[in-house]
């Protein structure tokens, strides 16, 4: 039987059942006479043929069609050691469908959340930069933390500090020869002239920028930014009158941070030396004036220590960056 049958026969039916019910609510029949009456929608027999409209192939493709969900891809979050940003924010970037796009931004792991992207997508080269705070550039700024071709764990790359290595010596050469020699900090060997004593690659155009610490009671002192070990720093506002080797360090001698009072001693027992990597953005570093996490090149300075005597620093990559991701 063809639709256009089954929907005349159904239309007959409906007409039927009509003037059956009309009859037995003029004769005042009750329900017992209508089922008496009840036209069947088989061929009239005992044995009535159930009425089955048939849907052709492309009408149940289309409902099979809207009745499934769209297609949703997550990406989801675990471990990681990314410190939260006073300033400035990260902003996770991924190829999506071959196209680079930004994914979430946050400045803390607790505003980390799962991210649905809707439909079935291929996300690859996935990264995770630092930009300004308010930002809404379409790109990166370039200052990548963290990276990786797919899922899984994404690492720090942009810089290889695998085989650094470095050295400090307290001394005071913008006070020569009045003294207070613990009460400064410099990677530089003695001799005349001094020379550069760390081992660190030169940071040219990167959009990274190294800078020396020193840290007394509590207080964490700038020595300056520098690109080069061989070259000096960006900052002298702590140094004494006298002239200062072109290498990375500082006096300590007036207008300190924090309370302190000058001339300091580096060599009470609980300062430290520190080497750290910074974002450096337009000549700025987007996450303030506080020490960022990579702290690579660390030393606790030795009680009584002797000045202008080398003392080692050692390496500590555990403060690199990473952020395990997972896409469903």
């Amino acid at each position: 039987m063809n639709k256009k049958n089954i929907i005349a026969l159904l239309i007959a039916l409906v007409v039927a059942s009509g003037a059956v019910i009309g009859v037995n609510m003029l004769s005042g029949s009750d329900s017992s006479s209508t089922e008496d009456t009840m036209v069947s929608t088989s061929t009239g027999d005992n044995n009535a043929e159930d009425v089955v409209v048939e849907m052709d192939d492309a009408e149940m493709a289309e409902a099979e069609v809207e009745s499934e969900p769209a297609a949703v891809t997550t990406i989801s979050f675990g471990e990681s050691n990314l410190e939260p940003l006073a300033s400035g924010r990260y902003e996770l970037w991924g190829n999506v469908n071959g196209e680079v796009k930004s994914i979430t931004r946050f400045s803390t792991l607790a505003e980390l959340e799962a991210v649905e992207l809707e439909g079935d997508v291929e996300i690859k080269d996935l990264r995770v930069s630092i930009e300004e705070e308010g930002a809404t550039n379409s790109t990166s700024s370039g200052i990548i933390v963290a990276q990786g071709a797919t899922e899984g764990r994404l690492t720090f790359e942009a810089l290889d500090l695998s085989t650094v290595s470095g050295e400090y010596i307290t001394g005071t050469p913008s006070n020569d020869p009045e003294g207070f020699e613990n009460s400064g900090l410099w990677f530089a060997k003695p001799g005349n002239p001094p020379s550069a004593s760390l081992n660190i690659p030169n940071l040219g155009e990167a959009k990274w920028i190294y800078e020396g610490w020193a840290v007394h009671q509590g207080v964490t002192i700038s020595t300056g930014t520098f690109k080069d070990a061989a070259s000096g720093d960006n900052f002298g506002g702590y140094n004494g009158p006298g002239g200062i080797p072109n290498l990375p360090g500082e006096d300590f001698l007036q207008n300190l941070p924090g309370g302190l009072i000058p001339p300091i001693d580096l060599g009470d027992g609980s300062s430290k030396a520190v080497v750290t990597l910074e974002p450096y953005l337009n000549g700025q570093d987007p996450t303030g004036t506080t020490p960022f996490q990579i702290k690579f090149l660390q030393a606790d300075i030795p009680a009584g220590v002797q000045d202008h005597v080398l003392q080692p620093l050692t390496l500590d990559t555990s403060g690199l960056p990473y952020l395990d991701v997972t896409i469903n």
